[in-house]
Order: structure tokens, then C-alpha cells, then sequence
């Protein structure tokens, strides 16, 4: 392997290499290089190029010469100071040495084409899909290749709309973005059923989807179902029986298309690729027996080479707008196998591996082993998307590969933390509606449901929670990020058919990673509920438990209020107590975008005569996330890790989660959540959340106070 350096004395490339067979660019080369790199970053002083971190591996993800460093000096005397940039080599798949499988092995990168309507790329395409139909052992067990289609498909040869009544046969599905110009669009309508069963007019299509039917078409498979085309949208309960129905709509296709960068559906996905400048270089050398061959190079700065180190992982860093959107999720998660189509390039994913069109290669198999290894070992960190998406296909489609010998209890416990982690995802992403949000996750639900079932393990999903983990379900607070709010926030008329307790009834939930070492709740019974209402509620689901309860005053919410001397006299305690909940729900604050992200100002129904109370909830711990010096890369094998061991590193008893209850005006006896939060339990650290300046002395007095409320425990309906 070479490696090229900038002489700084010279200003000009030298070059030295461990592998004396592969041939030396001429001075030629060099200088185009050069000029290559000048053009697109403007830098003083000297450079040097070498393989970046690792790159001398090729089983790696960016083994080979395919990424070279290039690092920058300020003076000739100097270190290098930073990173500016990367060099990256290829060949072009036309123009591959036939009897070069030294330079091949080295640089396994491939040229991608600037035109992504071509039939060298439908023919790419097909063979990742056939290579993992045919070598992939995991994917066949898991891949179904002919199942019983939606209810509704588009036949790509018309295109018209094929009514299936129960047929199977093999289709792809759609993943995208409708875009704010989505009123524009074609869709199917209760008038239009018979028309598109005859034929979609294709001139009226938006350019997504006419390029999902384009791509279809050249893969070989008679059907595509698209949403849009394929739920009646003006008919509520053909979509409500439908979107029950998406997981099963994405699990049970041959393969999924994701348009992971068009903002709207008129934008299609096949546009051209942003391709950078690229220079040529002729490499031949007559005693190492290697013919001829052009190998081309192109520079990418940092900042733009950044974003491609993650667009290896499909999706994070600087991602497009599908990640951003809801329901893309639950479409993600759902699908077995995919190809992703993005403005650098095309990829695919399955469970056994992620290949992109430039010629990188990541083994999902062997990641899964290191990511269930540290899972079990009870390592947290946090995780983007196509982490959270690894750990998914392995407690959900490849238990039997990775999990077979751990015990059903720690399966449940794995798969409902999984579960979180998905929904803390999920909850920083975009809807047009705040009321889909339970619709948009019900496909993960039951996937959920379905395996803890084949474990014997009983635990029913409600609207966001999981009758087996209640008191961790309940343990979600609002999110005061600025950024997210300024995202996410909606009009509060726009009303919630989730129930209070669940993190679907406000618009920027978040749940904590705490562990509960004591719960308060007790004789716990669950919602009365079909299937339907369960998943996605028209109607009132009612959770009722005893807990420790303790009313507040009618002039709780008044800040300094005249009646606090006699407050005082009859119950110090409660003064103290509600001047911190008035601090957590922020109704002293001067900051009115703070405090319209909390979750009471997105809830509170006042009316005369109405109740509040605090329930205690539980006794938690805070989780000590380990660095990366507490796992060992070596030991990745899950059958060297001691599955019976899942205790967690953990801090001391820390503090007690309360919620915030009001009564609801019309419900005799029920409450509704409002608010959340936690206070330290020991008792000198109360004063912590007191902002105003106490006397001499008060602190352990309030401390005092608050422990000594008068808490009674009661039956709590929460609605």
C-alpha cells in the first residue's frame, strides 16, 4: 500500500510504499492531483495524504485505498495540524482490470454514475436483491418471497390499481415523504376506486411516484403499494383498517424503496447525483506484471466527508428529510430489506449486511453480534437510527441466532427497553397530524406483542404502554430543547385521541433512562379495550391504580398569593411544595416559549371548582452510562457474554417521580395527567429546586415539611 505525501520543502508530492508491486503514480498524476485539491480548498503550507484510520483493512468499512487522509501543516516545520479533507479512489465499474485482482483487492471503491436512471443501476439493483435472495442464509429465513398481498396493489404494467381479494404474489412498497404540497397530488378517492382500477393517469403521478414504479418495473416484480394510491384518504375507516395493517404491508415485501431525500413527493428520487470533480490517473508498471489500468480520484472536504461517513450507516449525521417524518419509522423498522436512494448515491439494506453503489461493504451480521454483546452486558449509549434498527432485527426476526439461550425474562426486559429507545426516536420526528402518532407506531407495537407472545410472555399494549411495565411506561417528561420545540410545537386545539398517561398526548415527550428500584402503584388494572382501540383510540381509555396521593390547595397555581399565611398556618408543608412545582411547570417563569413546552401547558382543561393532586409513582435510580474503556471489542460474541448477568451500573436511591394529576371537568372521579417530575430523596438536596433565598435555617425545615405531607393512598382513575 502507498502512501502519498506532500514533501514540504519541495511543495510538491513524494510517494513511499509497503507493497512494492503496486505501480507509482508519474509526476503527472501527481500534479492533477494536486491541482485537484488546491481547487476545491484554498489552504496555505504543506499537506500531508495517507490511508485514513483503519483503511489498510479491507474487511473494514472503508478498508483499502478507497480513504485518504489529508492532513494540513500551517508551516514546514510543523505537525499536522488538522484534518481538511479526504481523498477517495476508485475505479469505474466499465472500465475494472480484468486481470488486476491486486489493485482490485486495494481499491475496492466504484465510480458512481451521475445519471441514476440508467439501466447499469436497475441492473445493480437486481442483483442485490437476487445476491440476497440466493447467498444471504439469515435473509432466507427471514424474506418471504411470495406472500399474500395488501389488500389494494398497483399493477406497475398499467399502471393500474389491482383489487387482490386474498392473491399472493411478490410487490415492493413505497417509503417517502409526501411533501407540504400534498394537496396537489393524485390520490385515491371513494369516487375515483373504479377509474383506477382501469388505469392511474400517469401524467397526473408526482415524480416519487413515478419513479417507484420505474424502479419496480426494472426489478422484475409486478407490484408496488404506495399509500397514496393504495388506502382510500377520504374514507376514515378504510384507513384506520389499513394502517393497522402497515407493518405487515413493509415485513411481507420483496423489498422496500426508500426516497430518503426527496422533500416532497413532486420531487422524485432519480434525480442526478451530486458527483464531485474527479481526476484520471494511468497506472501502469511493467516488473510487477499488472496491465494498464485508470484509477480516478476525487477530494471531499471534511464537513462534506463527514456526511458520507454516516450516510454509510443509510441514515444519521446530516440526515434527509425522510428521517425526519413520522410514519418513515415504523416503515423502516417494518421492512425486511431495502434500497435506499439518496442525492450521493444508491444502497442497500438487509438483515445480513449494507452495500452501497460506490462499493463499500458493512457486515450487519457481525455488528449485531457486538451490539447484542454490549445490550447484554447492560451498556447504554446512545444510539442513531440504524443502530436502533440493528438491535430491532435481532430481538425481533433473529432471536434463534443471537438470543436462543438467554432466559424470557431478560428477552422482555431487552425488547421492551428497545422499545423506548424507538420511541424516543420516534418522538423528535415531524407530523402534519399530532393524532397519527399512535396510528404511526402501531406496526411496531405489534410486532412487539407478537414475539413477546411466542415467549409466553404476557404483556398487552395500550396506547403507547405495556401492561407488563406500567410504572416504567408512565415515567415520560416534556422536552424543553428550543430547537426541537420550535419543530414540533402545534396548535393546542388540534386535539389528541391519546389518553394522558400515554407520551402520544403531547407533542415533545421523552422518556428517561432511570431504573425503578421501588414502585408506589398498586392493584394495577388495565384499560377495557378491543384490538383496535388498544393500538389507536377513538375513545376514553381508563387506568386505575392505588397511590399515595396528596391534595393540593386551591391557590396552588397563584404566584405569591395573599392566601399563603393562612395556607401555611393549616399545612406549611404544602407552601413549600407547590412553590416547587409552580418552579418545575415554570408558571412563575418570565419565559413564555419555555413554559408552552411543558406538558401542563399543553393539557390544562381549567374549570370552576376543579382538583389537583400529586401521586408518588416510583423510587428510581439514575444509570450510569459506561464509557467505551468498560467494554472489551474483543469479546463480541454473544455466547462469550454471561447472559444471566444484567444488573446495571447504577448510582444510590436518587429520587421519587411524581405526577402532576388535575380533575376532568364532565368524569366524576377521573383525572387527567398534566405534569411530571422528580424530586432528590434525601432530603437536604429539596432545597436545590428552591430558587428564592430562604432564612437562616429553612432549608431542613422545608426539607421537613415536604417528607411529612400528608400522603394517602388512594384509587386513582386516569384518563
Amino acid at each position: 500500500m502507498f502512501i502519498l505525501e506532500w514533501l514540504r520543502s519541495k511543495n510538491c508530492f513524494g510517494l513511499g510504499f509497503t507493497e512494492d508491486r503496486l505501480p507509482l503514480p508519474g509526476e503527472d498524476d501527481l500534479s492533477r492531483i494536486r491541482r485537484l485539491i488546491r481547487r476545491n480548498q484554498m489552504v496555505e503550507g504543506g499537506l500531508y495524504i495517507g490511508p485514513a484510520h483503519d483503511s489498510l483493512d479491507k474487511d473494514c468499512e472503508r478498508g483499502g485505498m478507497g480513504l485518504w487522509h489529508i492532513n494540513h501543516f500551517e508551516s514546514s516545520n510543523s505537525f499536522p495540524e488538522y484534518n481538511i479533507g479526504l481523498l477517495y479512489f476508485f475505479f469505474k465499474r466499465d472500465t475494472l482490470p480484468k486481470n488486476n485482482s491486486l489493485l482490485t483487492n486495494f481499491i475496492w471503491s466504484r465510480g458512481v454514475e451521475e445519471e441514476s436512471r440508467t439501466s447499469s443501476t436497475l441492473n445493480l439493483a437486481h442483483t442485490w436483491l437476487k445476491d440476497c435472495s440466493e447467498k444471504h442464509e439469515v435473509c432466507q429465513k427471514i424474506i418471504k418471497s411470495n406472500t399474500q398481498l395488501p389488500t389494494r396493489v398497483i399493477d406497475v404494467n398499467g399502471p393500474h390499481l389491482k383489487i387482490t381479494k386474498g392473491l399472493t404474489g411478490k410487490y415492493t412498497a413505497l417509503s417517502y415523504c409526501w411533501g407540504q404540497d400534498s394537496h396537489t397530488h393524485l390520490k385515491l378517492i371513494k369516487n375515483k376506486l373504479d377509474a383506477f382500477q382501469g388505469n392511474i393517469p400517469w401524467v397526473e403521478l408526482p415524480q416519487t411516484l413515478k419513479d417507484a414504479i420505474f424502479v419496480t418495473r426494472g426489478l422484475g416484480i409486478p407490484f408496488l403499494w404506495i399509500d397514496a394510491l393504495c388506502i382510500i384518504q377520504d374514507d376514515r375507516e378504510d384507513w384506520r383498517t389499513e394502517a393497522a395493517c402497515m407493518n405487515d404491508v413493509y415485513r411481507n415485501a420483496v423489498v422496500t424503496l426508500f426516497a430518503a431525500d426527496s422533500a416532497s413527493a413532486s420531487q422524485g428520487f432519480l434525480s442526478n447525483r451530486m458527483v464531485k470533480p474527479e481526476v484520471a490517473l494511468s497506472l501502469s508498471d511493467p516488473e510487477s506484471r499488472i496491465e494498464s489500468s485508470e484509477i480516478f480520484v476525487t477530494y471531499a472536504s471534511s464537513e462534506d466527508s463527514d456526511s458520507a461517513n454516516h450516510e454509510t450507516r443509510l441514515l444519521g449525521g446530516n440526515p434527509g428529510p425522510w428521517s425526519t417524518r413520522g410514519w418513515t419509522l415504523q416503515e423502516y423498522l417494518s421492512a425486511t430489506s431495502g434500497i435506499f436512494f439518496t442525492k450521493h448515491q444508491m444502497s442497500w439494506y438487509c438483515p445480513t449486511c449494507v452495500v452501497k453503489e460506490d462499493g463499500e461493504y458493512v457486515d450487519l451480521l457481525k455488528e449485531q453480534a457486538e451490539e447484542i454483546a454490549l445490550t447484554l452486558k447492560g451498556t447504554y449509549r446512545h444510539m442513531n437510527l440504524t443502530e436502533i434498527s440493528t438491535r430491532w432485527v435481532v430481538l425481533t426476526q433473529m432471536k434463534q441466532v443471537y438470543l436462543k439461550d438467554i432466559s424470557d425474562q431478560i428477552y422482555h426486559k431487552l425488547l421492551l427497553d428497545e422499545f423506548h429507545e424507538i420511541v424516543n426516536d420516534f418522538l423528535h420526528r415531524l407530523f402534519t397530524f399530532h393524532s397519527d402518532k399512535l396510528a404511526a407506531t402501531a406496526g411496531v407495537a405489534r410486532i412487539m406483542e407478537e414475539n413477546l407472545k411466542l415467549q409466553g410472555v404476557c404483556s398487552i399494549y395500550y396506547a403507547g404502554l405495556w401492561s407488563s411495565n406500567w410504572v416504567s411506561g408512565l415515567q415520560w417528561e416534556s422536552n424543553h430543547n428550543r430547537d426541537f420545540l420550535c419543530h414540533s410545537m402545534i396548535s393546542k386545539k388540534e386535539s389528541s385521541n391519546a389518553p394522558s398517561w400515554s407520551w402520544a398526548s403531547i407533542v415533545n415527550a421523552v422518556y428517561s433512562r432511570n431504573v425503578i428500584k421501588q414502585s408506589f402503584l398498586t392493584q394495577i388494572q388495565s384499560p377495557i379495550a378491543d384490538d383496535q382501540e388498544r393500538f389507536n383510540p377513538t375513545g376514553h381509555l381508563v387506568l386505575k391504580f392505588n397511590a399515595p396521593l396528596v391534595y393540593l390547595s386551591d391557590m396552588w397555581m397563584k404566584i405569591h398569593s395573599q392566601e399563603d399565611g393562612n395556607i401555611a398556618q393549616e399545612n406549611p408543608g404544602i407552601l413549600a411544595f407547590e412553590k416547587i412545582l409552580r418552579e418545575i411547570l415554570c408558571l412563575d417563569a418570565s419565559d413564555s416559549e419555555r413554559y408552552l413546552g411543558t406538558e401542563f401547558a399543553q393539557k390544562h382543561e381549567p374549570y370552576a371548582g376543579q382538583q389537583f393532586a400529586v401521586i408518588k409513582v416510583s423510587l428510581s435510580q439514575n444509570w450510569i452510562r459506561p464509557g467505551p474503556d468498560d467494554y472489551d471489542s474483543s469479546q463480541s460474541s454473544p455466547t462469550s457474554i454471561d447472559t444471566d448477568s444484567t444488573s446495571l451500573s447504577v448510582a444510590e436511591a436518587s429520587h421519587i417521580f411524581y405526577l402532576i394529576l388535575e380533575s376532568v371537568q364532565h368524569y366524576q372521579g377521573a383525572f387527567r395527567r398534566v405534569a411530571s417530575f422528580e424530586l432528590p430523596v434525601k432530603r437536604e438536596a429539596i432545597s436545590y429546586f428552591i430558587k428564592s433565598q430562604p432564612t437562616e435555617g429553612r432549608h431542613g425545615r422545608t426539607s421537613e415539611m415536604i417528607a411529612d405531607l400528608p400522603w394517602k393512598e388512594e384509587r386513582v382513575e386516569l384518563i
